[in-house]
């Protein structure tokens, strides 16, 4: 599948993702990383703008942030943005993470990529 900004791709089905939990899905060198924030599900790039740790191995922190697991920058799982740089570095250090749009079809999670 091309990478065009107007591709609908279906990543699961919502049983597969219950509240709270996170996947990451292969999409080219970016993957994406699907979470179900007590039911509203959400779509971000996998990789850390740091220095590309995999966030899907990350913590779900305070209902709607992850954290990553190499060096705890914090992004907020909603918009993507930067709560919290890197140890030892400011917020403003790294990148907030590329959204996708997400739509649910018949049980079934699509992501425009």
């Amino acid at each position: 599948m091309s990478s065009s900004a107007h591709d609908r791709m279906k990543l699961c089905s919502t049983d597969s993702l219950p509240p709270g939990t996170m996947k990451r899905f292969p999409h080219g060198s970016s993957d994406i990383l699907l979470v179900n924030l007590s039911g509203t599900i959400v779509a971000l790039s996998n990789w850390c703008t740091h220095e590309s740790a995999d966030l899907s191995k990350g913590d779900i922190q305070d209902g709607n942030c992850v954290v990553c697991p190499d060096h705890a920058a914090r992004f907020d799982l909603r918009t993507g943005d930067v709560l919290e740089g890197p140890i030892g570095e400011e917020k403003n250090a790294i990148s907030k993470l590329q959204t996708f749009e997400v739509s649910i079809d018949h049980g079934d999670v699509y992501v425009n990529v």
